[in-house]
Parts: C-alpha cells; sequence; structure tokens
C-alpha cells in the first residue's frame, strides 16, 4: 500500500520537471530564427565559393595561370636585372607597377637602384610556381630570382610567395626572403 503513494510522488516530480524544461514559445521561435540565419548564411557562403572556384565554365584557369606567369616573370626579370639606366626605369616603371602593384614594386626596386646607381648586372634566371588554386581571387604564387649584382659579380636570389588575384590579375600580399646563392665558378 505504501508503494502507491511513492509511486504517485514520483509521478508528480517527474511531471513537474518535465514542465519546467519544456522551452517557451519565445525561446522556440528564438531557435528557430537562429536556425534560419545559419541557412541563409551557409548558402551565401557556398554561392560565394561557387564563383570563386577557378574550375568554373566561365573562368580559363590555365588561361589566367598563363597569364600571371608572363606578367610576373617579365616584371621581376626586369626588376631584378633589366634596369641599368634611368631610361630603362621610366620606360619599364608603370608597367611594374601595373603587373607587381604599387607597394611590391617600389619595395622590389629598393633592391635594384638607388637615385642614379644602379646595383644589378644582370638576371640570371626567374622561376615562378603556383600552388593549388582554391580560390581564383587568392591562390599563391612563388617567385624566385636569381641575379648577378654589379659591386662584386656574386649571384644572390629573392624568393618571393605572393597571394595573387588570378581574375583580376593583381598582387593582394606578399613577403620574401633574400639569400645568398653559392656559385662553385666563383668559388675557384
Amino acid at each position: 500500500m505504501r508503494k502507491v503513494p511513492i509511486l504517485w510522488w514520483i509521478m508528480i516530480v517527474s511531471c513537474v520537471i518535465t514542465l519546467v524544461l519544456i522551452p517557451s514559445r519565445k525561446e522556440l521561435n528564438q531557435t528557430k530564427d537562429e536556425l534560419v540565419n545559419a541557412k541563409n548564411e551557409l548558402k551565401a557562403k557556398q554561392k560565394v565559393a561557387e564563383q570563386n572556384f577557378p574550375v568554373s565554365s566561365d573562368f580559363d584557369l590555365k588561361k589566367a595561370e598563363e597569364e600571371a606567369q608572363k606578367r610576373l616573370t617579365e616584371a621581376f626579370s626586369i626588376v631584378y636585372g633589366g634596369l641599368h639606366s634611368k631610361e630603362d626605369l621610366e620606360k619599364n616603371n608603370k608597367m611594374l607597377q601595373n603587373y607587381l602593384g604599387t607597394d611590391l614594386a617600389k619595395e622590389a626596386l629598393l633592391d635594384s637602384y638607388n637615385q642614379d646607381q644602379y646595383f644589378l648586372e644582370r638576371n640570371i634566371q626567374t622561376q615562378f610556381g603556383i600552388k593549388n588554386v582554391t580560390d581564383k581571387h587568392d591562390c599563391e604564387i612563388l617567385v624566385v630570382v636569381t641575379y648577378q649584382m654589379k659591386i662584386d659579380g656574386k649571384t644572390y636570389g629573392k624568393a618571393y610567395t605572393l597571394n595573387y588575384d588570378l581574375e583580376d590579375q593583381k598582387v593582394l600580399s606578399y613577403k620574401y626572403d633574400s639569400m645568398r646563392v653559392v656559385n662553385t665558378d666563383e668559388n675557384k
């Protein structure tokens, strides 16, 4: 007989706990709104990702990569060994700023000359590589230039890592490392 009142108390406590834990209509609506917002954000991000995906019918990835290689190889080859006079600089300055952007062109030209003194004898090599492209508006390109200095005749190099927009053909940001290239012919 005593079991029945205990069961009633357990049932009453269970009902009270259940009623307390049921979310209010306001909380349900708020959660529903958050879910709708999250779905909309996801759809928007998917749309942007699809638009930026480099392999689409309206974007020629191979052509864009070739154009980037042509432009960057030309610009870095001129900066690192193709400037020997004020006339060379004036002739190429607009192209360099267009291909490299104002900041990178200005930074790279610091290696090439100061006032009317041109430091570089010649460009030895400009190498170009693109990492696996997943976004046509921000891919990573590596450019390595080796050049010979007029002063000591030694070979130096610089490796640039560029964040590059393949669709607009422009440098977004860059970083670089300088190096001294050891050539066995110089050691003889």
